[in-house]
């Protein structure tokens, strides 16, 4: 009876205190928004967004320090969820949906170089695609018009799914200013009834051009190859077959490459590998590392993630 006594004061004293870091946080973030730091009236506001041990949940507190970031403190991190707050609207009862609200706040999160608020900006990724500043602009672009992946922000450009649209800005993107994003996407769009209006099922070409994806450094494109050696993979019909043998060396060195281009998922398979032991010695350090790596890189690809 002691022992779980102890055990249940130690429990409380842990969550007391945990509860108190919390409390902690949320005054250190306050202060450094009053003082001035954009980022910081970013995270109190995500803060009161959510609710928790540190806030009580309030839309009207998480608006206001949004807004305070964006506005009078250039945050364009703050501006894009702004933008997408009134472009979706979700959670936020008081605020109603408006469009161009929403261009406005990534309009203002671009200039000041937020790149997810740019992706947003459609008249400037049709400029940087158009002039071929920028081959992720043509990327966006494409998921835009994407009959298929379409984003949820098609009003944005106030048009309908257009996927020749789509799959010209995907081209654009991946052949001419090499972004590997864009191709891919197009190996994507080669597989069954994915735009199959624009592009026919052609498992080589597909192959192909997640090969070229991995090249320009997609992340994705690397897992996805990787993943194919991971598992092997025969996928086709009989006019047109593709065989990929179990190769976990061959998985290792694509997934590494992904990791290095900062996907998470290919960070987690390298871990696998080395903990697992697949064609490699076992290395929990190693496992330990690339884990922790793809942690970093999205604190969600784990239950358990170190903060």
């Amino acid at each position: 009876m002691r022992k779980m006594l102890m055990l249940l004061f130690f429990m409380a004293m842990f969550c007391f205190g945990q509860y108190n870091e919390y409390k902690q946080e949320a005054e250190q973030f306050r202060t450094n928004c009053e003082n001035g730091n954009g980022s910081a009236c970013y995270e109190l506001g995500k803060l009161y967004a959510r609710g928790g041990q540190a806030v009580n949940k309030d839309t009207n507190k998480a608006l206001e320090y949004y807004k305070k970031g964006c506005e009078e403190l250039k945050d364009g991190v703050s501006c894009y969820t702004l933008g997408e707050i009134y472009l979706k609207q979700t959670g936020y009862e008081q605020i109603r949906r408006n469009i161009n609200k929403a261009l406005e706040y990534y309009k203002k999160g671009c200039d000041v170089g937020d790149k997810l608020s740019c992706s947003k900006n459609v008249k400037q990724l049709e400029n940087d695609c158009d002039s071929g500043v920028n081959g992720l602009a043509c990327y966006h672009l494409g998921n835009i018009y994407d009959e298929y992946y379409g984003y949820d922000e098609l009003q944005l450009v106030g048009g309908k799914r257009d996927n020749e649209k789509a799959v010209g800005y995907y081209f654009r993107g991946c052949e001419e200013l090499k972004d590997g994003s864009s191709c891919f996407r197009i190996g994507q769009s080669y597989m069954p009834f994915i735009l199959e209006s624009v592009l026919k099922y052609n498992p080589g070409k597909s192959l192909a051009y997640y090969e070229k994806g991995c090249e320009y450094k997609s992340g994705e494109s690397c897992f996805t190859i990787g993943n194919f050696y991971h598992i092997g993979f025969h996928y086709g019909n009989f006019q047109q077959y593709v065989k990929i043998e179990q190769d976990y060396k061959k998985s290792l060195e694509y997934n590494k490459k992904g990791c290095d281009f900062g996907y998470a998922k290919s960070c987690k398979q390298v871990g696998n590998i080395y903990y697992w032991g697949y064609e490699v010695k076992k290395s929990s350090t190693q496992a330990e590392k690339y884990f922790q790596k793809a942690c970093d890189l999205d604190p969600t690809i784990f239950d358990d993630c170190k903060k």
